[in-house]
């Protein structure tokens, strides 16, 4: 049970980001063979910060393409 409702506040708080526009996501809604993809509207290093300050690990979900 504590795993789903950790689950489920990473998932609150990436809808957070994204309703904020700090995160687009780029992979279809419909899309049901893995998690959804997202791009930052922001710059890398502010959405880790950003994360870090919300307590999301964003170096486990994010990477900055070179």
């Amino acid at each position: 049970m504590a795993a789903c409702a950790g689950a489920d506040l990473l998932v609150n708080k990436v809808a957070e980001l994204a309703a904020a526009h700090l995160l687009l996501r780029v992979s279809p809604p419909e899309r049901l063979d893995g998690p959804p993809m997202y791009k930052c509207g922001i710059s890398f290093d502010i959405a880790l910060e950003l994360g870090r300050d919300m307590g999301v690990p964003m170096l486990d979900l994010i990477w900055e393409a070179g």
